[in-house]
């Protein structure tokens, strides 16, 4: 919660200048990867998050999508099957 937070003194690296997996970013530019797990995980949240508001059940069309994470998604689902 917020006051624990704030207790612990970590409100500089959960606050709006922090990215996907604490990424710093500079200027407001997402110009940075860190961990592929990571942008997976954000891309995959908003994909529900969008699955749960949307009622036509099509494919997402968030122009806020986390590339790296959809980029990755991709690459995996086209490997072969062992």
């Amino acid at each position: 919660d917020k006051k624990s937070v704030m207790q612990r003194g970590w409100e500089n690296a959960l606050d709006e200048r922090r990215g996907v997996a604490g990424i710093s970013l500079v200027k407001g530019r997402f110009d940075c990867v860190k961990c592929l797990h990571a942008h997976v995980a954000h891309y995959l949240a908003q994909v529900a998050e969008w699955e749960e508001e949307s009622q036509d059940g099509g494919e997402c069309k968030r122009d806020d999508l986390n590339l790296v994470g959809k980029w990755t998604m991709e690459s995996i689902e086209a490997l072969p099957a062992e």
